[in-house]
């Protein structure tokens, strides 16, 4: 079973938008309908099969805990690859919507998802814990962008919400008490990886900061040999011990590190991708 939150917060400029709808059509529409007819003017739509511009971009890969992927482009395109057929179902309609999808989140050793997009909206399925949705629904209620969702072992979870330096978590305690501190000195929140094997994690934050905990020495060592501005995204696969991808901006690409053999077929793609992204050689299939 799907489910699905969703909070639509009006505008002034709406509004005028909203009278011009209803002086053309003579009808007033449902909030629904006012929202995504605002979407259509605002998004491009990036298909699955749609080779990208460099502008476009790989923004996301998240591994399920069966060995599936989701791997997110630009505004709403996607590449998907052993994952359950509900999750393809909302994707593509997300995607024939127009409508922006952040991310996709699976609970730490399943295909139990949480899909972010919009401002704050997300769908669920089945076999995501209370407590994760009641975080999530908290963080929805007060209406403000909900930037990433991330799940770890032991049913806990961590939201980063706001302009980035707003959190809120659950049954990850070590993190939590990091989280604190980011906050009070006013450090923004680009992007927590969970190391799920380790029970460790990753954070990237304010102007290249960053902090791992219970992190592979070899992902210790790319980072500090990239950018941290530059990241983009940082995946470790549940499935595959240590392994690991790294996305990071390149001369207005996205390139990408791998430690680990990745699937032929992520491998496929992203080659695809980097026939007019830049590809910077990384091994593709180096183990540590």
């Amino acid at each position: 079973m799907v489910q699905r939150i969703r909070r639509i917060s009006g505008t002034g400029s709406r509004m005028v938008s909203m009278l011009i709808l209803v002086f053309v059509f003579g009808f007033f529409p449902s909030r629904q309908g006012v929202r995504q007819a605002f979407a259509a003017s605002e998004v491009q739509n990036d298909r699955p099969s749609t080779l990208l511009t460099a502008s476009a971009g790989i923004k996301q890969v998240a591994f399920s805990g069966s060995g599936g992927y989701v791997l997110l482009t630009g505004f709403n395109g996607y590449h998907t690859h052993n994952v359950p057929p509900a999750l393809n179902d909302e994707l593509r309609k997300l995607n024939d919507n127009k409508v922006e999808i952040k991310q996709v989140a699976f609970v730490y050793g399943t295909d139990a998802y949480v899909i972010l997009y919009g401002r704050n909206a997300f769908i669920w399925s089945g076999g995501v814990f209370a407590e994760a949705i009641n975080k999530i629904r908290e963080a929805n209620a007060k209406n403000v962008d909900i930037r990433q969702i991330e799940f770890f072992p032991g049913n806990a979870v961590m939201i980063v919400y706001g302009g980035g330096n707003g959190y809120i978590g659950y049954a990850k305690r070590d993190l939590l008490d990091a989280m604190k501190g980011y906050n009070a000195r006013g450090d923004i929140i680009h992007q927590i990886a969970a190391v799920p094997n380790q029970q460790g994690y990753i954070v990237l934050y304010g102007n290249g900061g960053w902090e791992a905990h219970l992190t592979p020495s070899n992902l210790i060592s790319v980072i500090k040999k990239v950018a941290v501005q530059d990241i983009v995204w940082i995946t470790v696969d549940p499935s595959s011990g240590d392994g690991f991808i790294l996305l990071k901006d390149s001369y207005g690409g996205v390139s990408y590190v791998g430690t680990t053999c990745i699937s032929s077929d992520l491998q496929s793609y992203i080659d695809k991708l980097n026939k007019i992204l830049p590809y910077e050689g990384y091994g593709r299939c180096r183990h540590s």
